[in-house]
């Protein structure tokens, strides 16, 4: 009885000691009981600070005459036990467009419609959710009508609903991406609405689409700083306060990750322009480059050990004037102390829904991006 009220302050959960009555707590130490039943605990959960779920777990399995005690838990306790940090890890996507023909299927089948086949995966494998899951939203949300459902040679403006904001925070999404050529499809009245209703929504964003006032969103994960920065290059203007940003940002960030909106739409290569930008941002502290607007999968390349993706294509869209279009790239990356390992999941588009390739698909797909195994390891 003394050992269990002792041990009970210890481990906050009460221990069971089958057949063991009477101890005298001083001579646990010196006594044997052999043939006793191994002492264990109930109601065992991760709450428990790891010191105590240590004793916890060798009171389990220990027979009660191996007992410890008093003052060897006491040392036990006091002792410093190393503990393995979790990788951080982010899921990245290229554009989603949420207007048109995407907004008439929310409209008939519900918010979730377009991510129907992929939430599992958004959410994360065994429920082991991402840190940051960010997308480039392909335009603002607002509370302005549609100008583009149900109308045919529709104009290319696209307002989001912000209604649907709630849906994707349960899916699991946390920042979205706002520098890109429809974020001012209504104006900076536009822009701010959309920036207040994702932030209402407790949901995070960054970038601004004039490259005018650049400032690095900055998240800091179990001890690990990862800042995002966004470039509009049709802005035409600001990639000077892009480049401070960025060096700013690895001054005071351990990782940083830049999402340009660039380059040539439905072209398969990028051109020498995203890649003479992509080196700038690199040279300027970029960890890794993840660049959107061309609508399709463009190259992966590997600079100064930094990986730049010069395109991962649409994500939700409903583009389907070439087969190209209705593919994407969705990045997961996780970081340790020293590495960072991104692993690459093809997806594919129909019916404005996203899903996972399948197994040859995704081979044909990696294949053509020259990573075979789906994933590539660098040291940080």
């Amino acid at each position: 009885k003394q050992l269990q009220k002792e041990f009970t302050h210890f481990t906050t959960r009460q221990i069971v000691y089958p057949k063991v009555t009477l101890i005298d707590f001083d001579l646990v130490n010196s006594q044997q009981f052999p043939e006793y039943e191994p002492i264990h605990t109930t109601k065992l959960n991760s709450a428990i600070p790891l010191a105590e779920r240590t004793l916890s777990w060798m009171l389990q399995w220990i027979p009660a005459w191996h007992v410890l005690s008093f003052i060897q838990i006491n040392r036990l306790l006091r002792t410093k036990i190393p503990i393995e940090k979790k990788p951080v890890t982010i899921l990245a996507f290229g554009d989603m467009m949420l207007d048109r023909a995407v907004r008439a299927q929310i409209n008939k089948n519900g918010p979730e419609y377009p991510f129907a086949l992929i939430k599992d995966f958004l959410k994360g494998e065994g429920g082991n959710a991402n840190d940051i899951l960010v997308a480039n939203a392909e335009g603002p949300f607002t509370y302005n009508q549609s100008v583009t459902v149900g109308r045919k040679n529709a104009p290319l403006v696209f307002t989001f609903d912000p209604a649907v904001l709630p849906t994707l925070k349960n899916l699991g999404f946390t920042l979205f991406g706002q520098a890109n050529n429809h974020t001012l499809n209504f104006g900076m009245a536009g822009y701010r609405q959309s920036t207040s209703s994702i932030e209402a929504a407790g949901l995070d964003w960054f970038g601004d689409p004039r490259n005018k006032d650049v400032t690095a969103f900055v998240k800091e994960i179990r001890g690990e700083k990862i800042a995002f920065i966004g470039y509009h290059e049709f802005a035409y203007f600001g990639l000077p306060n892009v480049l401070r940003a960025i060096e700013e940002a690895k001054a005071n960030s351990t990782f940083v990750v830049v999402y340009p909106h660039w380059g040539e739409e439905y072209k398969l290569n990028n051109n020498l322009s995203q890649q003479k930008t992509a080196h700038a941002f690199v040279d300027a502290g970029a960890d890794v480059v993840i660049g959107a607007h061309p609508h399709v999968i463009q190259p992966i390349e590997i600079y100064k050990n930094k990986l730049i993706f010069y395109s991962l294509g649409n994500f939700i869209f409903d583009q389907s004037a070439t087969d190209n279009t209705g593919r994407g790239l969705a990045i997961k990356i996780s970081l340790d102390p020293n590495l960072a390992t991104y692993n690459l999941f093809p997806i594919s588009i129909v019916k404005q829904q996203a899903a996972l390739m399948d197994e040859e698909e995704r081979q044909k797909e990696l294949n053509r991006l020259g990573f075979q195994n789906g994933a590539i390891i660098v040291t940080r």
